[in-house]
């Protein structure tokens, strides 16, 4: 419970702020709901003093007030907002009780992309440890979960035959064993089974198109949609598992073409491909590790005359990704470890935190003029 005296206004961006870490200190302390109360004097601005009532003229108005809650709204994560906001007339002075949700179990709430938790009598960003632990919450990795009715033989053998060259690529003290080993046996030491067992991640990377069907309220689909300047659709192509063999057809897709301009400082013309390769596979790759599976949504790649944007569906992991660029330390979270994990062993990605600050740095770099992910 909060307290705040607000006896003219309230800064909505404030507001959300405390929104978001209200929410997530109820569901840290086991709570529904948590409140922010405001009319009354909060004694930890005034010290000595105790709580009293002072009233409050916040939007006064229903039209006011019902403004203010769908703009929040729209900034909140999972489209929370208030349980019920309360005004009551105490000693003759107007008092309002904003009731706040708990985040949801595994997700913590965030305002304009960032979680925020209270620091003392401060409000602050949610620490990692309490944002790991709301993140744990949830059960256990999706990308780790055994398909039941699968079998190796749903795996495609020429995807399995690419796997092994990139774990060897990957790692090449291992290269002479790798031959060695049989393919369940392969498919074990790359963390794409567990313990034989086909895993979800095994059916997204290897699996043949159709055993997609045996995932769980689970769709593998990648759209690459190309639109011309009127934001028209012009051309499409749908594409499922074995997404280590697709991950080139998508990108071939993509018309990259060669670019050519004069640098400040010279008169001689430099060419250079529109989008630099690394950003766009960096970019789908991750957006392949990182999808929320489980709300059953897909992957777009749509591509613009003059750039190209990929969307997954899934809250951004830990906080935004300006906390990603200017951090100095690999995330410790990850919504599909298994996955994540099983992609670093083929060479499809690292978990150190530098694609997006590669991605950030190539976007701004002159010689990829267009770039924008």
């Amino acid at each position: 419970m909060e307290f705040k005296a607000a006896q003219n206004n309230f800064k909505i961006h404030t507001f959300g702020k405390y929104f978001s870490a209200l929410s997530n200190e109820a569901n840290l302390n086991g709570k529904e709901v948590a409140w922010l109360v405001f009319g009354v004097n909060d004694p930890k601005t005034n010290r000595g003093s105790d709580k009293f009532i002072v009233g409050t003229q916040f939007k006064k108005e229903n039209e006011a007030m019902n403004k203010m809650k769908q703009e929040l709204k729209e900034e909140m994560s999972n489209n929370l907002s208030f349980t019920e906001v309360t005004e009551k007339v105490i000693e003759g002075k107007r008092v309002i009780f904003f009731g706040i949700p708990a985040a949801l179990k595994g997700l913590p709430t965030t305002y304009q992309g960032r979680a925020y938790g209270r620091t003392g009598e401060s409000i602050d960003t949610l620490s990692t440890y309490e944002m790991k632990k709301i993140y744990n919450q949830t059960s256990e990795d999706w990308s780790k979960m055994i398909v039941e009715d699968a079998t190796i033989e749903d795996l495609s053998k020429e995807a399995i035959k690419m796997a092994r060259e990139k774990y060897k690529v990957k790692n090449s003290s291992l290269a002479d064993e790798v031959d060695d080993w049989d393919d369940v046996t392969f498919l074990n030491k790359a963390k794409i089974t567990l313990k034989s067992k086909i895993t979800n991640t095994a059916i997204i990377l290897l699996g043949n198109p159709e055993s997609t069907s045996l995932l769980n309220n689970a769709q593998i689909n990648v759209s690459w949609i190309l639109k011309d300047q009127d934001n028209i659709e012009i051309d499409y192509e749908h594409f499922s598992a074995p997404m280590l063999i697709n991950i080139d057809k998508i990108y071939n897709k993509i018309r990259n073409l060669n670019y050519r301009y004069i640098a400040d400082d010279s008169i001689f013309p430099t060419e250079t491909k529109k989008y630099d390769s690394y950003v766009l596979r960096e970019s789908l790759n991750n957006a392949i590790a990182h999808q929320d599976y489980t709300l059953n949504g897909k992957i777009n790649l749509v591509e613009y005359p003059n750039k190209v944007v990929i969307s997954n569906v899934g809250e951004f992991l830990p906080e935004s990704i300006e906390y990603v660029i200017n951090s100095d330390t690999p995330s410790e979270i990850y919504r599909n470890q298994f996955l994540a994990d099983a992609m670093v062993s083929l060479n499809m990605i690292d978990t150190i935190g530098s694609g997006i600050k590669k991605n950030d740095e190539y976007s701004n770099e002159e010689n990829v003029p267009f770039t924008n992910l």
